[in-house]
């Protein structure tokens, strides 16, 4: 499928009416996610992304992290849960790392990010939405603060994470904390 194509498809005013088909591709660029940037803050995030590929991260402008998987999941997640009335849902995604996917989850009451390999604030995430938290952590080490946090309404995502560097009593542990879940 050509860029140009995917252009077209990807209006996120239209995001969550469309019955767009999961993304194709994975590993696209930025062309993916900047369309659901607030148009008030796309100076400031294409600062900080060429912010982030001056930094020692494992990004660029091709990968930003698996981008096309949370496309997908927040397709999902909006296809089936924006038709119920008075639905609403809480996002909390294991491992975020930049957590630029935040802004595929902007129905969400809240976004929470929780990561530990930046705990230095320079390589923190940030946050172009007013729903999100940053929880800084092993999900392991944060689990009972997440369990003040979480409800029937929640979504747990765990997009590798927890497969590559996870034990297996913090796979358990997100598996029993979350009923509604992402694991890949």
């Amino acid at each position: 499928m050509a860029l140009a194509y995917l252009d077209d498809m990807i209006d996120p005013t239209n995001f969550l009416k469309k019955d767009l088909p999961f993304h194709p591709e994975p590993r696209l660029n930025i062309a993916l996610i900047e369309p659901f940037v607030p148009k008030n803050k796309l100076s400031e995030f294409n600062d900080h992304i060429k912010s982030l590929l001056n930094k020692e991260v494992d990004i660029d402008t091709e990968f930003l992290g698996f981008m096309d998987d949370y496309y997908d999941i927040a397709r999902m997640i909006n296809r089936h849960t924006m038709n119920v009335k008075g639905h609403t849902y809480t996002v909390f995604d294991i491992g975020a790392c930049h957590a630029l996917q935040h802004l595929f989850f902007q129905n969400a009451v809240k976004y929470y990010a929780i990561d530990l390999i930046y705990d230095r604030i320079e390589y923190r995430p940030v946050f172009f939405t007013n729903n999100c938290e940053y929880i800084t952590g092993r999900f392991s080490d944060v689990i009972e603060q997440l369990r003040t946090l979480v409800d029937k309404q929640s979504i747990g995502i765990s997009n590798m994470s927890l497969i590559y560097t996870g034990t297996p009593v913090e796979r358990a542990l997100f598996d029993q904390l979350f009923e509604r879940k992402f694991v890949f």
